[in-house]
């Protein structure tokens, strides 16, 4: 008996067979193992030529094929006669051999929100399909998510899609943040897998946003203390954080903040924490007005929740002109009026109204 062990699928070709004595059959049968066997065995007659015979057969993808040459003695019963099986130039190609292979589509999904104690989230769907399976298809949600076949109901762990012939037709997986849990973010990944075939993972990006609150801030005001300065001040709502954003243009240049995205200070922007309830904006431009919203906030970073409904309060005011100031002329009578050196005070900033003396 010769073994010789095939890959899948294969196409067989035999140009030439010699046997002693008749060909009785050719028997193919899938089996746990994939072998060719060539079985010989002792038997007088004649010799019969078999010549460029080409066997085809498709197998599953891991499954096994034999094959197996027979043959009896119809003719001839002395031991003179001599008995043999010879094959020449046996041929094996495999055709398509494919692995088990999983698709998903979209691999990512963003967006899952709720507000501490709102949940779940809406739901969103991706698509998996198998092909030249060999096992089911498990989907495996991460911790703080969970799918489900069917839109809005039947939400769970896992789910496990049945492969038919090698094959998971294209199917609708629905996604949601779970309910109950604390204010943060969450990238988690949901898992495709099924036995032989590279997991597939879908990666999922929420947050829980910390909750709203409930009013704005009172007696908000704004005070020009000079030129270049503002202080205001108000007394404070329910919020854990206070976030003033200032226009030297209107009100309606202002925008809004949006939940999930932190706004770091800067020249008419300021964050306060609850129990300050004051802040001085300084080296603004003299004599200009400036305009002002304050919005309260709880959260940090991208749990962050800003209460921007109904709108939030307004304050504007102008700064003060800019004192006078005299300078007294120290220079020649021919030297120029710009060179800052020939008054004194130096007049290093000239205002429209300074006042000049001249002795």
């Amino acid at each position: 008996m010769v073994l010789i062990p095939l890959d899948l699928p294969f196409k067989c070709i035999i140009p030439l067979m010699e046997v002693h004595g008749q060909v009785q059959e050719m028997i193919l049968s899938q089996v746990s193992q994939l072998m060719l066997i060539i079985m010989v065995f002792s038997a007088p007659g004649a010799t019969v030529n078999v010549t460029s015979k080409t066997l085809n057969q498709s197998i599953a993808v891991g499954s096994s094929l034999y094959l197996a040459w027979n043959y009896s003695v119809t003719s001839g019963t002395t031991t003179s006669f001599a008995q043999a099986l010879g094959i020449d130039d046996v041929s094996i190609t495999a055709n398509g051999g494919t692995s088990p292979s999983i698709s998903v589509n979209p691999s990512s999904l963003s967006g899952f929100s709720y507000v501490l104690g709102a949940g779940p989230s809406s739901e969103q769907s991706f698509t998996v399909s198998g092909q030249n399976l060999t096992n089911d298809i498990t989907l495996t949600a991460p911790t703080n998510y969970e799918v489900s076949q069917t839109s809005g109901s039947g939400f769970t762990n896992t789910i496990n899609l049945p492969q038919t012939g090698g094959s998971v037709s294209s199917t609708s997986i629905y996604v949601r943040l779970k309910s109950g849990l604390s204010v943060g973010t969450y990238d988690e990944s949901i898992t495709a897998s099924s036995t032989g075939a590279t997991s597939q993972e879908i990666s999922c990006s929420g947050v829980v946003f910390a909750t709203e609150p409930s009013n704005h801030v009172s007696n908000f005001t704004a005070n020009a203390t000079s030129s270049s300065e503002i202080q205001l001040t108000w007394t404070d709502a329910d919020a854990s954080n206070y976030l003033i954003k200032g226009s030297s243009t209107s009100f309606a240049a202002i925008v809004a903040p949006v939940d999930g995205s932190a706004e770091a200070d800067g020249e008419l922007v300021k964050n306060v924490a609850s129990g300050v309830q004051s802040h001085s904006f300084t080296g603004l431009s003299s004599n200009q007005t400036y305009y002002f919203k304050i919005y309260p906030y709880n959260g940090t970073e991208s749990t962050i929740n800003y209460k921007t409904s109904p709108d939030p309060p307004e304050a504007s005011v102008t700064t003060q002109a800019q004192a006078a100031t005299t300078y007294t002329w120290i220079g020649d009578d021919n030297a120029s009026w710009l060179e800052a050196t020939n008054w004194s005070p130096t007049r290093t900033s000239p205002q429209d109204n300074d006042i000049l003396i001249f002795i």
